[in-house]
């Protein structure tokens, strides 16, 4: 067994703390990490959110990259946070989160990388702009 200082820093980054399926199982899945193996942070594109409450009862507190999705700096402030706190493993949730990071992967210096899209491909009528990253996402 690990002390608390062996923990492996795993750092989540998810689009919005906007009511959502990925939002809700990200919270199930940080909920039943072993806190003892993994010290996770999670890292929010934009918000604030109405979910980041839920967030906050766990003990965790997102950490909001920017108030606007359409905010240049994100990418910036993503990679000074992988930076300062050396999280070992980076897990992307949604379309956005996995572009950015995979995208960028190596000028954000992401050691490890999971991408988790969380959704139906083309599910989004009417927004084909959603359906374009979607559709680079799922052919890596």
């Amino acid at each position: 067994m690990t002390g608390a200082g062996d923990a492996i820093r795993v750092l989540h980054v998810i689009d919005s703390m906007n009511p959502g399926g990925a939002q809700r199982v990200l919270l199930h899945l940080l909920g039943a990490m072993d806190r003892r193996r993994f010290a996770c942070d999670v890292a929010v594109l934009h918000g604030p959110g109405p979910v980041a409450a839920e967030f906050e009862t766990q003990g965790l507190q997102p950490i909001f990259l920017a108030r606007s999705k359409w905010d240049p700096r994100i990418p910036w402030r993503l990679r000074r946070l992988i930076h300062d706190r050396q999280y070992a493993i980076v897990h992307a949730h949604l379309v956005a989160s996995g572009f950015l990071c995979e995208t960028l992967r190596s000028r954000l210096r992401i050691p490890r990388l999971v991408v988790h899209l969380h959704g139906l491909y083309r599910s989004h009528d009417g927004d084909r702009y959603q359906n374009m990253f979607e559709a680079l996402m799922y052919r890596r």
